[in-house]
């Protein structure tokens, strides 16, 4: 949603009508952009519960068996649902395209169907598709050069196939033979790869080198909507602004908000440091972090376009869009996350040399200070960091995203990327 309502936003200023399907829990939001809101009817709508509330099949498992779980019971089960729904606002208005997250299969089922519109894939993760240049998505492997690398990746990516997740791959052709849909044998994620648009909202200096990137794809960089305002600013903020230490920023995110697994090994790691650390929850009550030490300050939350001007480096989970908006004001990072995407985000940001992956999402004491340490003392990752944030600049997410959306419609063939650009996927 952080990316999709900025760009429902956008198409809305440029004067299209804009319908925006989700769930119930996103209402206000979607209202607020413009946009008529469409309710999910057919499909689960968990609201704001937690997936394993809703979804047995979710509870008491982690790891790849969760994200297995999720893809087999929410995702993919959830696009029969999505198809119906589909329908039934197809029936009332007429779309030109629909515009969907990668996680959302709804459409291009739809589409071969031969019943919706072109569509468009947005994808907010690292780059999901598969390519012989690199590992498979998900596990966080790095990217391994020349011949000996190609042979790992063709390896991993049978592996993967044919035994990791063939249990998910069989439960996806099951779904799609029950609409009518022909098997597809493919990795899972290589599904969300429209034939027309594929909107990669992030930068490639945030990617891996690939030769084999289909034309369609176009790195658009971070869609980010209007900063949200603040009514009341932190009682230590005349503090922040006036103090000539390095600020130091912890947070992990406002999903997984406990404070056990980073947020306090990282309060007690820097407590002796001559920094001014800056930790906000993310929602959570900041007495859950019980006493703090003379040199932290907390809050609920402080939006990041007037705190991470005044940052020297970020402590993160990992979170895709938190990251990237760091990056955007060049601040270097120190990653801790082992769920979900993280891992791929972890690696992407070594890889980019902006920052350190501690690869873990529970990292000791010792690990967080050194490693912040390094990257307020290394000039070497906020030069990196600068440098990717004037990449970021350069790109202006929802207009050309909208640019490139308005352009398939008008012509409703694919849109490939014009010669010159994409030269990082001939460098692998």
């Amino acid at each position: 949603m952080a990316a999709m309502l900025p760009l429902a936003e956008g198409l809305v200023d440029r004067g299209h009508e804009v319908r925006f399907y989700t769930g119930s829990a996103f209402r206000t939001k979607v209202e607020s952009s413009g946009a008529i809101f469409e309710p999910m009817v057919t499909p689960l709508d968990p609201g704001e519960r937690p997936l394993a509330e809703c979804l047995p099949a979710l509870r008491g498992v982690t790891g790849l068996s969760e994200v297995k779980a999720g893809l087999k019971y929410f995702f993919i089960h959830s696009s029969v649902g999505q198809v119906a729904d589909l329908r039934r606002i197809q029936r009332e208005w007429k779309a030109d395209a629909i515009i969907t997250d990668t996680a959302f299969a709804g459409a291009a089922y739809l589409h071969e169907l031969g019943e919706g519109p072109v569509w468009v894939a947005v994808n907010t993760l690292p780059m999901i598709l598969s390519s012989r240049d690199t590992a498979p998505f998900g596990p966080g492997i790095p990217p391994l050069g020349g011949p000996l690398g190609r042979a790992r990746n063709a390896a991993l990516r049978m592996l993967t196939k044919k035994v990791i997740f063939s249990d998910v791959i069989r439960h996806n052709n099951a779904v799609r033979a029950g609409i009518g849909l022909p098997r597809k044998e493919g990795l899972i994620f290589d599904n969300a790869l429209s034939p027309y648009l594929f909107l990669q909202a992030s930068v490639e200096a945030l990617e891996y080198p690939r030769r084999d990137l289909p034309p369609q794809v176009h790195f658009v960089g971070p869609m980010t909507g209007r900063p949200p305002s603040l009514s009341e600013l932190p009682p230590w903020w005349d503090e922040l602004t006036s103090t000539s230490r390095p600020v130091v920023h912890v947070t992990q995110g406002t999903v997984n908000t406990a404070a056990d697994r980073l947020l306090k090994p990282a309060i007690s790691a820097l407590a002796g440091e001559d920094v001014l650390v800056v930790v906000t929850t993310g929602g959570a009550d900041v007495a859950t972090l019980g006493p703090l030490p003379a040199n932290v300050r907390a809050a609920e939350f402080v939006p990041h376009a007037i705190l991470l001007p005044r940052v020297s480096a970020m402590v993160t989970n990992g979170g895709f869009g938190g990251v990237q908006t760091a990056l955007s004001y060049g601040v270097p990072l120190v990653v801790a996350g082992d769920t979900e995407d993280k891992p791929e985000v972890a690696n992407r940001v070594a890889f980019a040399g902006a920052g350190i992956n501690l690869r873990t999402g529970a990292p000791s004491e010792g690990k967080l200070l050194s490693a912040v340490r390094r990257v307020l003392a290394e000039k070497r990752f906020r030069e990196r960091a600068s440098e990717i944030a004037l990449e970021i600049r350069r790109h202006d997410g929802v207009a050309t995203a909208s640019r490139l959306i308005e352009q398939l419609v008008d012509t409703g063939v694919p849109v490939v990327r014009p010669a010159g650009e994409g030269t990082r996927d001939r460098q692998a």
